[in-house]
């Protein structure tokens, strides 16, 4: 057990994800390409949320780099919103995890609130600033990282006839 508000781990995805549907996903979502680990969260309902951050992946010479979308599936919480923001000027901090650039979101403008259903694969623009908001139960995710180029435009365009 933890005191952190935030817990999250990366894990070998084929410690998580079944390979079988994993490889479904990798040739159905073809042209994206996806890490072999995947972050997994626990937040906990006493989660303040006032950071924004935006995500990266561990490149192999072990700098980070942003990745601009990604796979999330929330485990079990219904109670959740998906926050995110614009800043004009980008003089992140690294203050949590290494693999967070956060900022506090009274130093951003806020500009869209998603709902974020339990049970459901979602495409996420993961490179923008986001948090995650009204946290009322335990909320456990399983966050799958791209490792492509695209911008959110092109992968949204790529995977249109996906995105309902």
């Amino acid at each position: 057990s933890s005191d952190l508000t935030y817990n999250i781990w990366k894990v070998k995805s084929d410690v998580v994800l079944n390979s079988t549907w994993f490889d479904t996903v990798k040739s159905t979502l073809s042209p994206l390409t996806f890490d072999d680990y995947v972050s997994v969260f626990h937040v906990k309902p006493t989660a303040s949320g006032s950071y924004a951050h935006y995500d990266t992946i561990d490149n192999p010479d072990g700098s980070l780099k942003l990745v601009n979308f990604g796979l999330n599936f929330v485990v079990n919480s219904n109670s959740s919103k998906m926050v995110f923001f614009d800043k004009s000027d980008d003089t992140s901090n690294v203050d949590m995890p290494p693999s967070y650039f956060n900022v506090a979101h009274t130093d951003l403008t806020e500009i869209e609130r998603v709902e974020i259903p339990s049970g459901n694969l979602m495409l996420v623009n993961i490179g923008k600033y986001h948090d995650i908001v009204d946290v009322t139960e335990d909320r456990w995710a399983i966050s799958l990282r791209a490792t492509n180029d695209m911008t959110w435009d092109q992968v949204t365009t790529a995977l249109a006839s996906w995105i309902v």
